[in-house]
């Protein structure tokens, strides 16, 4: 037996897998993005955000039509 393959048959004990899905190596456990579980921003935070978006490039639009008429 070489060093090579007793080192790669020994380090194969010494860690254990933390969960079921490491253990099993699926998909779970290969990708690196995972989705939450809820969504961070609720409605009222979308709606708010909509009306600052609206209201931000709407003020800026009334400057500009200010500034020719």
């Amino acid at each position: 037996m070489s060093y090579e393959h007793f080192v790669n048959n020994y380090q194969r004990y010494l860690k254990s897998p933390r969960t079921l899905s490491e253990a099993v190596k699926d998909a779970e456990y290969c990708s690196a993005i995972t989705r939450p579980k809820e969504s961070e921003y609720g409605l009222l935070g979308a709606v708010l955000g909509a009306l600052a978006f609206v209201a931000i490039f709407g003020y800026g639009f009334w400057l500009t039509i200010g500034r020719y008429a």
